[in-house]
């Protein structure tokens, strides 16, 4: 007879003259290693929805609320189940409807020891980037860094676009996920194409979060190539928002 150890689960498996046997376990999270950042505007409603692994699979499911000054029950009609999933649809009102969600599952073996996390926030569209700058210009690469707007309460990302002025299609899609900060290379690539464009390029940037994205920053065009260096002094102008 062997024993198998399940290091992410109070599981054991048993092997009997090679016959695999699972004992049953109580339910975890799914994501029991972190806290889900949840983005709500007041009067908005959002779904949360928590996720566990048991076996066998969850008879029941039950949620609680804590702020910094109380912690309340959930009513079960605020909340559906399926399966080993319970999404809750929660709507704050005030600012003490912000805080902590917690959600536990129940099996035939027993309640989740550990529930899962979601921290409900204020949440906002993200502010547009400002004072953009261009700066490194060579013929083959551009630096270009802006000044990041307000995150809204969430974490954003940042998206540098560059399209074509003539035909609207977008020839670069640039994500940073920490700081509004991008450096292009081999810009000779599109030499080529932007010349039947009249060679030339229009640069929008934006941050986008939870909630959606915010405005568009854009630069004035400017021209890629042999004709960069003489063009190099209108990109420290400043952009306008879209």
């Amino acid at each position: 007879m062997d024993f198998i150890l399940n290091k992410n689960s109070t599981a054991i498996a048993i092997v009997f003259e090679g016959t695999l046997t699972t004992r049953k376990n109580t339910p975890i999270c799914k994501h029991l290693d972190r806290v889900i950042l949840i983005g709500a505007s007041k009067d908005e409603t959002v779904e949360v929805a928590c996720e566990i692994q048991a076996d066998p699979p969850p008879r029941t499911f039950r949620w609680k609320f804590n702020n910094s000054g109380e912690t309340l029950d959930v009513g079960s009609e605020r909340f559906s189940v399926n399966g080993s999933r319970s999404i809750l649809k929660y709507t704050p009102v005030t600012d003490q409807d912000y805080g902590t969600l917690s959600c536990w599952a129940s099996n035939e073996v027993g309640t989740q020891n550990q529930p899962c996390l979601f921290q409900v926030v204020l949440a906002a569209l993200p502010n547009a980037v400002s004072n953009c700058t261009i700066f490194n210009r060579t013929e083959l690469s551009v630096d270009i860094q802006c000044i990041p707007g307000y995150d809204g309460g969430l974490p954003q990302i940042f998206v540098l676009e560059m399209f074509s002025t003539r035909s609207g299609i977008t020839r670069f899609n640039i994500t940073n996920t920490e700081e509004p900060q991008f450096s292009l290379e081999n810009l000779d690539t599109l030499t080529s194409i932007m010349t039947q464009e009249n060679n030339s390029l229009k640069l929008r940037i934006y941050a986008f979060n939870q909630k959606g994205r915010s405005a568009s920053y854009s630069l004035p065009e400017f021209s890629i190539g042999s004709t960069a260096f003489r063009t190099a002094y209108a990109l420290t102008a400043g952009g306008m928002i879209e």
